[in-house]
């Protein structure tokens, strides 16, 4: 079976909440109160999708969080690929130099499947979960 790591499916969380607040900064404490989580690991997730450019940091009174402009139609594919690197179903996938590639049986066949995955969870967007 398939699952997200409790970060990603929780960075999909705020950046859904993030989306629906419009333009207005957004408190991570608000948030995590919302979705009822550790504010110091919303923290941490805020970290990874700001470095990852997908929401901006708002300081002030009245700062907080905002989901940037241009990732209003956000992807599955691109929440995944800040949170968890690359969307791969087997962690060998992600060597780049694996002594065991040439001979690997599976390798063909999970690769094919894996970039059928990739095609549906990018056609996921954000704003229709």
């Amino acid at each position: 079976m398939l699952n997200l790591r409790k970060e990603t499916s929780l960075a999909i969380q705020l950046l859904k909440c993030l989306s629906l607040k419009k333009a207005e900064p957004t408190s991570l404490k608000e948030i995590s109160d919302e979705l009822d989580v550790s504010f110091l690991f919303l923290q941490k997730i805020a970290r990874k999708l700001k470095a990852g450019k997908l929401i901006e940091a708002v300081q002030g009174v009245k700062g907080g969080y905002i989901l940037l402009d241009r990732k209003k139609d956000l992807n599955l594919l691109e929440i995944m690929e800040v949170m968890e690197d690359q969307c791969t179903l087997l962690k060998c996938m992600r060597i780049k130099n694996c002594k065991k590639y040439k001979k690997c049986s599976t390798r063909i066949e999970i690769t094919k499947l894996n970039k059928k995955i990739v095609k549906l969870i990018e056609t996921v967007k954000l704003k229709n979960l």
